[in-house]
């Protein structure tokens, strides 16, 4: 690079400010901690560098690689604009010598025929499938074209700054703090049975357990395990097969390993039926999701004006929405909220909710893509923080039960049952969250390319 290279030796992060801060600074602390110098004005002083007050001059004089985030913001705003009107005087002047000066970052859905003009031909990285991807992407960019590093930059640089910067104002506090979980703990009646099955005639036996009236699950070819006792299937087993004995068990002695080994898979297996049996009585639509789950979705139409409603803590009344859509250059797509219940018996009885966003065309038939629906959640969650998550989740839970007790019938007058609200966590020390930080989309499957073009959002 002759001698602008001896000059030249700092990454110029250009973004909209306070829009796109979120990445600006994570692209920041990552190259840096990879021990490339690099500036942004939301981490001044990283490396023992001093804060720029020429932006024009640094631009001119000291960057060596001009990273552009753009986004639906950079593209028209008149700051980030201004600095890469000025690096494009940078890269036409030294034309022969910085190879690739401009180099843009591209952070959301904005459509290529959009991007502004001084960049529209340039070829832009990638990182909306993700952040991780498009780093590696840029760091293999910076090192085939000899982008040089700093001593003073690196982890070290990282960690110090990071405890100057934040930790001061924004890092930990010494007081306790209150954690909600996803868990809701589980307790299950006193007794479980194991029928034995005999024929009133000669010949094989061979019932059916999904077709009984309470959850049952086979344990041998001649018996099958339920929480309801026999009375129950004397006469919906089949008219040639009858009940010939039933030998009880304590469920807390199976919980604690004492009993037959397979009885606690079957257990797991009976408190699943009896929640699939449930939401889809309670009218679910039921998805099926890649690890063969179920997932159970609210539907238009459902729930009185498509929400669901919760106390708050002091007790006033709140709702969030169950149900929306945004306008698409495709036309209305609507999302639905719902739940998938992990079951456990082992090391103790617990029910995991966790929570996803499906995605329809009429409110009611559900996408079957993965990929497709990947896409519509990363544009539609993106700005779900946390307390759109946790007030969803409890307000799920909410509709569910009755007076603050979910009951997962199991038995004609047996009930598993949980509480409406999880269990809670106390720490001793807490922390106070960066005021622009929100949820990142999910990682998975980095090879899609959000291709989604939203112009209005709206919830019933």
């Amino acid at each position: 690079m002759g001698n602008e290279s001896s000059v030249r030796d700092m990454l110029f992060i250009s973004h909209a400010n306070p829009e796109d801060n979120e990445f600006a600074r994570w692209i920041t602390l990552q190259l840096a901690r990879e021990g490339y110098p690099v500036w942004c004005d939301l981490t001044k002083l990283l490396g023992g560098e001093a804060f720029w007050d020429d932006i024009q001059d640094a631009i001119k004089n000291r960057t060596i690689k001009f990273l552009f985030v753009s986004s639906r913001t950079s593209n028209s705003k008149e700051g980030p604009l201004q600095e890469l009107d000025c690096a494009k005087g940078v890269a036409k002047k030294f034309k022969d010598t910085l190879r690739d000066f401009i180099i843009p970052l591209k952070i959301d859905d904005l459509p290529h025929d959009d991007v502004h003009i001084t960049i529209h031909r340039l070829t832009s990285i990638s990182f909306t499938p993700s952040w991780a991807k498009g780093l590696a992407q840029l760091l293999e960019k910076l090192a085939e074209q000899g982008i040089p590093k700093k001593p003073n930059f690196g982890p070290q640089a990282v960690t110090e700054w990071w405890r100057g910067a934040v930790s001061a104002n924004e890092g930990l506090l010494q007081e306790p703090d209150e954690h909600l979980s996803n868990w809701f703990p589980l307790t299950m009646p006193d007794d479980l049975y194991c029928h034995y099955v005999n024929r009133k005639t000669i010949g094989k036996i061979d019932f059916d357990t999904d077709a009984l009236p309470s959850p049952a699950v086979k344990d041998t070819d001649l018996s099958f395990l339920s929480f309801a006792p026999a009375g129950e299937f004397q006469d919906k087993i089949g008219t040639e097969f009858y009940i010939a004995r039933s030998d009880p068990y304590r469920t807390a002695e199976i919980l604690s390993g004492s009993g037959p080994r397979e009885f606690p898979k079957h257990l797991v297996q009976l408190l699943r039926m009896g929640w699939d049996r449930m939401m889809i009585r309670r009218g679910f639509m039921q998805f099926k999701m890649a690890n063969d789950a179920n997932c159970y979705v609210v539907k238009s139409g459902m729930l009185p004006n498509d929400r669901l409603t919760f106390q708050n803590i002091d007790g006033t009344s709140s709702w969030r929405a169950a149900i929306g859509y945004r306008t698409t250059a495709a036309g209305k797509r609507y999302w639905h909220f719902g739940i998938q219940a992990k079951l456990h018996v082992r090391p103790e009885p617990l029910c995991v909710i966790k929570a996803h966003v499906l995605f329809s065309n009429d409110g009611r038939t559900l996408w079957n893509n993965p990929r497709r629906s990947l896409r519509a959640r990363r544009s539609q969650c993106t700005n779900w923080w946390n307390d759109e998550w946790r007030d969803r989740l409890i307000s799920m839970m909410a509709y569910l039960a009755d007076e603050g007790i979910v009951r997962i019938p199991i038995g004609e007058a047996v009930d598993v049952t949980l509480p409406g609200l999880p269990i809670r966590f106390q720490s001793d020390i807490s922390y106070v969250v960066l005021k622009d930080r929100k949820i990142s989309a999910d990682e998975e499957d980095e090879d899609i390319d959000d291709d989604f073009e939203d112009d209005t959002e709206e919830e019933p």
